[in-house]
């Protein structure tokens, strides 16, 4: 039973009727206070920003890379790699897509997005069944 009321209150949702502000307003300084937090955030970047290598760390990075890919077995080892990754100038884990109305068949659900100029999740989804149509037209996975 304890389990069970630890784990609905580690999975509850504190947003809404659940939160603890629910229904309260803060006072003008909070939200002050909140205004100036959010501005001083923006402001600082990540600390690998704006910072570059040295030319003798950017030298010596040349270097090693020349000398992984001027290795004929490291060379073959990366070509393999891609090759098998790619099949047919597209990665493998990609589904063709067909758009039913004008029977164009696309590569991925990408490059249906961009023809499209719509979200691919909505594309997918209407590939799945589970809305009919994306952008006005019907969509389905195609099969070679």
């Amino acid at each position: 039973m304890l389990q069970k009321q630890y784990h609905y209150l580690q999975h509850k949702r504190l947003s809404g009727v659940n939160s603890p502000s629910y229904g309260k307003k803060a006072s003008p300084e909070t939200i002050e206070k909140i205004k100036k937090a959010k501005k001083l955030q923006d402001t600082v970047s990540p600390p690998h920003k704006g910072i570059s290598h040295s030319a003798e760390t950017r030298l010596h990075l040349s270097e090693l890379a020349k000398k992984q890919f001027s290795n004929p077995q490291n060379r073959e080892k990366v070509s393999l790699g891609l090759r098998s990754y790619y099949k047919n100038n597209r990665p493998v884990n990609c589904k063709k897509v067909k758009c039913v109305e004008t029977g164009l068949i696309f590569n991925s659900i990408s490059e249906a997005r961009k023809w499209l100029g719509k979200n691919k999740a909505h594309i997918s989804e209407c590939c799945n069944s589970k809305v009919k149509m994306s952008g006005g037209y019907h969509w389905e996975y195609f099969n070679d």
